[in-house]
């Protein structure tokens, strides 16, 4: 048995070559590459603290995160009146801080929430304020009765009146006579304050105090009643002096025109009828001067 000749092996083994040279590229499949898998997104550690137990105390919120790539985090405060609010947030590295002041009484929240890589992760926490209103106290004192004219001083102490927190910036009585506003006055400067009564009847002085943080408080007196004022004796004095100059034309220029003059006097009020509520009065006067020519 005679060999297979190979003399047409060589250009088919080029054909081959030719062919795989010429394959286009994709032609075969590649081999997929996995992609590495994203750490899960931490949850934010929240922390909510006030300066102080009442309200308009100041307040920092800080969230400790570290934000995945994607993520976002929002984070909410809630006053004790219910109406939420965004908070703008200041960044350092993990760490996202506001700072501002709790401005009503009650319980406020914070929420911070992480979303967008996944199930959101959420935190939150409360604080709890007291409005811290100032403590206010007032008494009067009413005149010895039966009383007079001129003498029946009505006196509203509201020296009493003291802040929980900070300072009494204001405080403003108000008295009323039979329910009727008779008087208002500013006791800021100084806590008690007196005035004459314009008459009899049914007293009482109410006080309104606030603190430096604009809390306010008050409170009343009880009524305090006062019989009929009645008119009394009382004297009169006065005195008086002072210079004149005549600048006369018929006085000589060599002559002075000037003179001091002096004077004074004394008086009494007799009223008609003392145990009145009103009554006439007399008033009798004696006075006199004196000229001195200079």
């Amino acid at each position: 048995m005679q060999p297979t000749p190979h003399r047409n092996l060589r250009p088919a083994l080029a054909l081959t070559a030719v062919v795989l040279a010429l394959s286009p590229a994709g032609a075969f499949p590649e081999t997929p590459v996995a992609a590495a898998p994203q750490e899960p997104q931490d949850a934010p550690a929240l922390h909510f603290a006030a300066s102080g137990p009442f309200a308009f105390a100041s307040t920092r919120i800080t969230v400790d995160v570290r934000l995945q790539e994607g993520a976002r985090l929002g984070v909410t405060l809630t006053p004790p009146s219910g109406t939420s609010r965004d908070l703008s947030l200041t960044r350092a590295g993990n760490r996202f801080s506001w700072t501002g002041q709790l401005d009503e009484a009650g319980v406020w929240r914070a929420e911070a929430t992480v979303s967008g890589t996944g199930p959101a992760e959420s935190a939150s926490a409360t604080v709890s304020v007291e409005e811290g209103a100032p403590t206010c106290a007032v008494t009067v004192h009413a005149p010895e009765q039966p009383t007079h004219y001129l003498t029946a001083e009505f006196v509203v102490d509201g020296c009493g009146a003291a802040a929980v927190t900070g300072e009494i910036a204001t405080r403003y009585i108000t008295v009323l006579q039979d329910g009727v506003r008779v008087a208002s006055m500013d006791a800021s400067d100084r806590c008690e304050r007196r005035f004459i009564l314009p008459g009899a009847g049914a007293y009482e002085a109410t006080l309104t105090v606030a603190d430096d943080r604009g809390v306010t408080a008050s409170c009343s007196s009880t009524d305090i009643a006062v019989n009929a004022l009645h008119p009394r004796f009382w004297p009169i004095a006065d005195l008086a002096t002072g210079l004149y100059n005549s600048e006369r034309p018929d006085v000589a220029e060599d002559v002075s025109g000037a003179a001091w003059l002096g004077g004074g006097g004394i008086g009494l009020t007799v009223p008609h009828d003392a145990a009145a509520d009103t009554t006439n009065a007399l008033t009798v006067r004696a006075g006199g001067g004196f000229a001195h020519n200079f």
